[in-house]
């Protein structure tokens, strides 16, 4: 603000004002482990469906179109799901590196097991004392430009801090966390810094997607599509504890389709309403008012607009003509007097 004199500017002052609000280095200690902003939110999505979708499909090409990409989204979970299930052979002989495969999926494991890689090789303990159970250790990071970082463990349950809060922002230790746990000759992952949305049975674990004291505020249909939610993350769970074993497949199929002819003798025998008073039910819409639709106004598509040329092309399309100027016909048609047509 200083250097562009901009220290009257209302906006800029408003916003230094509460750069406590909006300025990450403010929120080190604050535990952001899979933050997603909303935008980041929006553009991934539209990332993901604008390869399915096309501007001018019908509404049916867009059902159809869009159950594909659900599809897809379904299948790159069991995959991963599969992938995450094997144990991935690690790249050191240490306990703690182990015990990192056999906890962490198979995507978020690279990531753990480059930060024990860069603890062994980037990372230096310069000083360390022991203070009533505790020890303090100064590890110097060669990758940050040999900084220095003031790392503690407690000794009774190895429970670590570290400066530099990597483990409120991303949700899993740091070199300089697991170079003090080396140190102390840990073993094992302190299991306080093991977050269960990154573990291999983490779907297994909570199939609970609503609080239990929120259940009740929710409106019926809320509670419904909550339920269905479960249901699926149940059988998929059972899906995963049968495996590639064909006489469980056999017996977990058996088992469906009995469950399937149950459910459909009692929806045959229970439906006696029209299926508009279950969709009524459904979304809480009321189809038998009158609903009068108007045309949406019509509004210019992305890309209607002028193209931004650079700086290039404008220079090149103003660059002055600096070809010769016959002295008879006095145009600049890239000849001169002698070889002019009108002089022959």
């Amino acid at each position: 603000m200083e250097k562009f004199e901009l220290q009257d500017n209302t906006w800029l002052n408003d916003m230094y004002s509460i750069r406590t609000e909006w300025i990450p280095a403010y929120f080190n200690d604050t535990p952001m482990s899979g933050l997603l902003r909303t935008t980041s939110r929006s553009e991934s999505t539209n990332s993901f469906f604008q390869h399915f979708q096309n501007s001018g499909d019908t509404l049916t090409q867009f059902y159809s179109r869009y159950e594909s990409a659900i599809e897809k989204q379904r299948y790159i979970n069991s995959k991963n799901n599969t992938a995450s299930e094997l144990i991935p052979i690690t790249h050191t002989p240490l306990k703690i590196e182990k015990d990192a495969a056999q906890l962490y999926t198979r995507s978020l494991y690279n990531f753990v097991r480059e930060e024990i890689l860069n603890a062994i090789h980037f990372t230096k303990i310069e000083e360390m004392s022991t203070v009533q159970g505790i020890k303090h250790l100064k590890v110097k990071d060669k990758l940050m430009k040999d900084c220095f970082f003031e790392v503690s463990v407690r000794l009774l349950d190895n429970n670590v801090d570290c400066s530099c809060k990597f483990f409120a922002r991303t949700g899993f230790l740091c070199r300089h966390a697991f170079a003090a746990l080396h140190n102390c000759e840990a073993t094992l992952i302190p299991r306080q810094f093991v977050l269960q949305r990154w573990m291999r049975n983490a779907d297994n674990i909570d199939n609970g997607l609503v609080p239990p004291e929120l259940k009740n505020q929710c409106s019926k249909v809320h509670r419904i599509k909550a339920k269905f939610s479960e249901m699926w993350f149940d059988f998929q769970s059972c899906m995963n504890y049968v495996g590639f074993d064909e006489v469980k497949v056999d017996d977990m199929h058996g088992r469906v389709r009995k469950l399937k002819a149950d459910v459909q003798g009692s929806e045959y025998e229970l439906r006696e309403q029209p299926l508009t008073n279950d969709v009524d039910r459904l979304y809480d819409i009321n189809l038998r008012e009158s609903v009068v639709v108007q045309n949406p106004n019509i509004s210019r598509n992305k890309g209607t607009r002028k193209r931004l040329r650079s700086g290039k092309e404008i220079a090149i399309n103003e660059k002055p003509d600096k070809r010769r100027t016959c002295s008879i016909c006095n145009k600049k048609d890239g000849h001169n007097a002698r070889s002019c047509p009108l002089s022959k």
